[in-house]
């Protein structure tokens, strides 16, 4: 059985594949305190991600976020992950959200 934590790193390299796709420039941190990942866009701005996913029936589509207040800014990308087996897929991808 995959564990919590594998399944939120599992997200995570998804979408840092997809961002490698577009030719956008990544940062890791070594120690996560709520930003998975730095990004330089196109423009050669910053931005920071935080990347959430969800895999149980019943939480299918939920995603918990906490201490949104000290990331709320014009530059904080928060991006959800839905491995629910039974969401509509694209691709057999999961479903990806970014807000």
């Amino acid at each position: 059985m995959t564990t919590s934590q594998q399944k939120g790193k599992q997200a995570e390299f998804l979408v840092f594949g997809e961002l490698v796709k577009c030719e956008f420039e990544l940062y890791l941190p070594v120690i996560d305190i709520g930003i998975d990942a730095i990004v330089r866009r196109k423009d050669g701005k910053f931005s920071e991600i935080q990347i959430k996913s969800t895999e149980a029936d019943e939480q299918a589509g939920y995603f918990n976020f906490y201490d949104l207040d000290k990331h709320s800014h014009e530059r904080f990308f928060i991006i959800c992950v839905d491995f629910n087996e039974y969401s509509p897929k694209v691709n057999e991808k999961p479903n990806i959200w970014v807000l």
